[in-house]
């Protein structure tokens, strides 16, 4: 089976118990290989869920282990550099315009 990177995103260490009695600590902010049948386990899945773990791309893990810098190859923006539909330009408070268009 093919390892997986997975990267700790919490402030705290996590440990996690794997099917046949194994355990793995993954460090506070570091990354960590595991195997795909670990990947698709209940605890991973649980701490997947609660935003704790995130599932690190082949290339980005390369691009961090050789200096790429921090949170290279994670990205939190969409990928064509535009706001997501639906989404209105933040304004400065008190400049919201009502209908007629007058200041609120």
């Amino acid at each position: 089976m093919a390892n997986k990177t997975v990267k700790n995103l919490s402030n705290q260490p996590i440990y996690l118990n794997l099917a046949g009695g194994r355990s793995l600590k993954i460090p506070a902010r570091s990354q960590a290989e595991v195997d795909e049948a670990d990947l698709n386990s209940g605890e991973m899945a649980l701490q997947q869920s609660r935003g704790n773990i995130i599932l690190v791309e082949a290339g980005a893990a390369r691009e961090e282990s050789s200096g790429g810098g921090a949170g290279a190859g994670v990205s939190h923006q969409p990928a064509s550099g535009h706001q997501p539909a639906g989404r209105v330009s933040p304004q400065p408070a008190g400049t919201a315009k009502d209908e007629e268009g007058g200041n609120h």
